[in-house]
């Protein structure tokens, strides 16, 4: 990839970035003064926790080869042998990983603490590790052959 759109797939990678916290103050806004913090705890709360998540496994299942043609396989656990061109790739779509359970707060937004919100999550219902729908590219023929639609190789 060359110096320009690496300069443009960080500064993106930057701005996605930014809506978290963005999000956060939206959110802070919208609900009753005492809730605020709560709000801003649930959404930052997510950084730290889905980049650990995302490096480890959930990169892998999203855009490794598939298996079966539902989800990535577990070759690029922990970003095992994910390249330089690819890191990129990896912290961009990291960031949409990050703001999606951040997103998911605003459904609880004054209804559940900021306890019970690292419960959930501490109980397996972190909702970081997905495979994106549009995973696998339909042919012109409309059969989809397990080809990825998403893939650094693409940029």
């Amino acid at each position: 990839m060359d110096s320009g759109n690496t300069a443009w797939v960080l500064t993106a990678t930057a701005l996605v970035f930014f809506m978290t916290p963005g999000l956060a103050l939206f959110y802070g806004g919208m609900v009753r003064a005492k809730h605020t913090l709560n709000m801003l705890m649930m959404n930052f709360f997510t950084i730290p926790i889905v980049t650990v998540i995302w490096v480890v496994v959930g990169y892998s299942l999203a855009f490794d080869d598939t298996v079966g043609g539902v989800i990535g396989g577990l070759d690029k656990l922990g970003l095992a042998g994910v390249g330089d061109d690819e890191l990129l790739f990896v912290a961009f779509q990291m960031m949409f990983a990050i703001i999606t359970p951040a997103l998911i707060s605003g459904a609880v937004a004054d209804r559940m603490k900021f306890s019970a919100w690292v419960r959930s999550w501490l109980r397996g219902r972190c909702w970081s590790i997905r495979s994106p729908p549009t995973g696998v590219s339909p042919k012109a023929d409309g059969s989809s052959r397990g080809e990825r639609a998403t893939s650094p190789a693409g940029w």
